[in-house]
């Protein structure tokens, strides 16, 4: 499992923080490039050695969402004011992910 992390704030988050079940991170800050675009996403295909249809993408901005989609990774919608956790299991499960 891999994550985004914007600027140095995401780089010393990922250090303080317990993240051993992610395997790395990409770093807008290091690849010129933000979510949606595609540049952003290609790069960690490539740092991950992953195809796009092996990527996920879970995220609370539906512009996010719909470039993620757009090239060809699966994507949830995290809607902050719902209680949405029950949907996101029942999504990962559907995706054969085991938590």
């Amino acid at each position: 499992m891999h994550t985004f992390k914007y600027g140095s704030t995401g780089r010393r988050i990922s250090k303080k923080k317990n993240y051993s079940f992610f395997d790395g991170f990409v770093y807008s800050f290091e690849e010129h490039a933000i979510k949606p675009d595609a540049k952003i996403f290609k790069s960690a295909f490539k740092k991950f050695n992953i195809k796009p249809e092996e990527g996920l993408l879970i995220d609370n901005d539906k512009r996010n969402i719909l470039g993620a989609k757009k090239i060809g990774m699966h994507a949830f919608y995290h809607d902050d004011t719902a209680d949405d956790f029950n949907k996101l299991k029942l999504f990962l499960l559907q995706l054969g992910v085991k938590y």
